[in-house]
C-alpha cells in the first residue's frame, strides 16, 4: 500500500497540470488495478471531479458505477466483524496498517455517495438516502479517529500519517459543512449523536494544508478554494477565511504554473481535448486575480 500511496501522489501532480485522462491511463494501466482499493478510488474520485463541476447525468451515471466498484473492493478488503465486538471493546491493534485504510475509504466513499445523492436527484427519497450516507460517513470517521487514537504497532510511520491526513480532511469538513446548518437542527442532530465543531474543523484542515505531509493536502486545498469561493459565497454562510484562500491559491499556482484555478477553466478542459485549449500563465494570474477579487481579497 505504501508504494500505491507514492504512486498516487506522482499522478496527483499529472492531474493537477490538467492531465486528466493521462492520471486515469496511468493508473488503470498497473498490473494490480484490479485489485487495489486505493487505485480504484483515485479513478473514483476522478469521476467525481468531473460529476461536480459538470452536473451532466453521463458524468453522474459514470460516477455511480465507479464508485459502486470502489465500494464493493472495499468490501472485499474489510476486516471481518466478530460477533464479540458488539459487546466486548474491539482491539485495534487487530487491525494491519492496510486494514486501517481500508476503513478511511470507506468513510471517503459514503460521503461521496452522499453528495452525489444530492446532486444527482434531489427529491425527499435521495436526500433520505443521502441523510443514511452521513450517518455512515459519521460513523466511519469517528472509527477512523479511534483507530488513530488507540492503535500503537503501526508498520509503517507514513501510512499512520496518510491515515490521519485522511481523517482530518474528511471529519474536518464534515464538521465544517455541519456548522452551517440551522441552530435547531443541530441541537436536534446533537440529541440523535451527531456532534458538530467548526472549530475543531478549521483547526483540522488548516493543520492538512499547513504541514503538506501527503498527497490529501493538495486536494483539501483545492476543495477549501472551491467551497470558499463558490458555496460560502453562493449560500451566504459567512465570510471566508480570504488570507488562508490567497495563500492556498498562491502555492498551487507556485507549483504547478498551468493549473486550473477555478471552475470554467476545469469545465472547459473537461469538454475539450487538452491539445486544443492549453492555459497559459498569464490566463492563471488573471484567473487566480479574478478568484482574490470575487472572495474581497483585492
Amino acid at each position: 500500500m505504501l508504494e500505491t500511496l507514492k504512486l498516487i501522489e506522482r499522478l496527483m501532480a499529472v492531474f493537477f497540470r490538467n492531465g486528466f485522462e493521462e492520471a486515469e491511463r496511468l493508473c488503470r494501466q498497473e498490473p494490480d488495478f484490479d485489485d487495489n482499493v486505493y487505485l480504484k478510488a483515485a479513478v473514483t474520485y476522478k469521476a467525481f471531479v468531473y460529476t461536480i463541476f459538470t452536473l451532466e447525468k453521463p458524468y453522474i451515471d459514470d460516477a455511480y458505477e465507479r464508485l459502486k466498484v470502489m465500494q464493493e473492493q472495499i468490501s472485499k478488503d474489510r476486516k471481518g466483524y466478530k460477533f464479540s465486538s458488539w459487546f466486548f471493546k474491539q482491539d485495534m491493534n487487530e487491525y494491519t496498517d492496510e486494514e486501517a485504510h481500508v476503513e478511511l475509504l470507506n468513510a471517503e466513499a459514503n460521503m461521496l455517495a452522499a453528495v452525489m445523492a444530492f446532486v444527482s436527484d434531489p427529491n425527499i427519497l435521495t436526500v433520505i438516502k443521502a441523510a443514511f450516507r452521513l450517518r455512515a460517513a459519521h460513523s466511519a470517521y469517528k472509527f477512523c479517529g479511534q483507530i488513530l487514537k488507540e492503535k500503537t504497532n503501526w508498520e509503517s510511520a507514513y501510512l499512520r500519517v496518510a491515515l490521519d491526513d485522511g481523517y482530518k480532511l474528511g471529519w474536518g469538513f464534515y464538521n465544517i459543512l455541519l456548522s452551517h446548518m440551522p441552530d435547531r437542527v443541530l441541537k436536534i442532530l446533537a440529541f440523535v449523536g451527531y456532534d458538530c465543531d467548526r472549530d475543531l474543523g478549521l483547526r483540522m484542515t488548516h493543520f492538512v494544508t499547513e504541514q503538506k505531509r501527503t498527497y490529501r493536502s493538495k486536494i483539501l486545498a483545492f476543495i477549501v478554494c472551491f467551497y470558499s469561493f463558490y458555496i460560502e459565497q453562493f449560500f451566504g454562510c459567512g465570510t471566508a477565511d480570504k488570507d488562508w484562500v490567497k495563500k492556498l491559491t498562491s502555492e498551487g499556482l507556485a507549483e504547478y504554473p498551468t493549473v486550473c484555478h477555478n471552475v470554467h477553466s476545469i469545465y472547459f478542459l473537461i469538454h475539450r481535448p487538452l491539445h486544443v485549449y492549453y492555459l497559459s500563465p498569464s490566463y492563471l494570474v488573471l484567473s487566480h486575480n479574478f478568484l482574490l477579487f470575487y472572495s474581497g481579497s483585492i
